[in-house]
């Protein structure tokens, strides 16, 4: 059964730390940079926000087609 997902638990690990350097890279740009705190926080929140998108965008597939694998075994089984 593990072996099932081995591909979608690699590609949330690899999407998650990319995840992770992106945000450590964008939070660093935007609190390096003019402008008002207010400011950087709304910035802040809109990197995450998209971080956040694109982390759930990237690994999405590879859990929907796992999904669509075993329940396509299971009607065969039936």
């Amino acid at each position: 059964m593990l072996k099932r997902f081995k591909t979608p638990i690699i590609a949330t690990a690899v999407a998650f730390l990319l995840a992770v350097i992106l945000s450590v890279i964008m939070i660093s740009v935007i609190v390096n940079s003019n402008g008002s705190d207010r400011e950087k926080a709304e910035r802040s929140g809109k990197a995450g926000g998209a971080v956040a998108t694109l982390f759930v965008l990237t690994t999405a597939p590879f859990w929907i087609f796992t999904a669509a694998k075993i329940g396509a075994e299971r009607r065969r089984k039936k």
